[in-house]
């Protein structure tokens, strides 16, 4: 109740969406039929957007593979999200160590990105980003959804993650997906000032 909501190709009936509208602040449809947009156009009480371009049909996963080159793209979008980038070294290094990278792209737009190291049973999360300008539309939630699909895929029973403490809204999105608290790393980011933050540390059994 009183969540945002997002809703990728239309494929709910009336009475379904008339429902939603009770409990949710907020709807998003990313569709690509104007029959969604003629159906739900009329709904009073929300706030129902129609966005064609980054709709199902048009949304696409990228996988990076050793040897590759990354994206001036997605170095750009890094150097925008962060205070503290990582740079093309590091994206290039853990491509060589054999790290999961994969992209999320509507059309041709390049929404976000996640890089996570394989462990023994688990999985650790290094990088998740979305692009500053698609920020809380729900594509970090998709990013983690594709990050635990492809964890148990390799057969981790756990996922692990560093987050800032000074970070309040990704501390949000990861214990709304599930995360849990479970210890810190004592002056683990660094901040403009040349001081150092701590990390809250996080985990998801899967």
């Amino acid at each position: 109740e009183g969540k945002n909501v997002l809703l990728v190709d239309f494929s709910y009936k009336r009475p379904v969406m008339e429902e939603i509208r009770e409990y949710a602040s907020s709807v998003v449809v990313l569709d690509h039929h104007k029959t969604a947009e003629q159906d739900l156009k009329d709904l009073r009480g929300v706030d129902v957007t129609f966005d064609m371009d980054r709709s199902g049909a048009r949304i696409t996963w990228d996988y990076f593979f050793p040897g590759q080159e990354p994206p001036q793209l997605l170095l750009h979008i890094e150097d925008r999200a962060y205070t503290h980038p990582w740079t093309r070294g590091n994206f290039v290094d853990s491509l060589k160590t054999g790290y999961q990278i994969q992209a999320i792209y509507g059309g041709d737009t390049l929404l976000g990105y996640f890089v996570a190291m394989e462990g023994v049973g688990e999985v650790h999360l290094l990088n998740i980003t979305v692009a500053p300008e698609f920020q809380g539309q729900g594509w970090a939630v998709m990013l983690l959804d594709a990050l635990a699909i492809w964890s148990r895929s390799q057969g981790a029973e756990m996922l692990w993650l560093e987050v800032r403490v000074s970070n309040a809204r990704a501390q949000q999105v990861y214990e709304r997906y599930g995360f849990t608290r479970v210890g810190a790393r004592k002056n683990y980011y660094p901040l403009a000032t040349g001081k150092r933050e701590d990390a809250i540390v996080m985990s998801l059994p899967l």
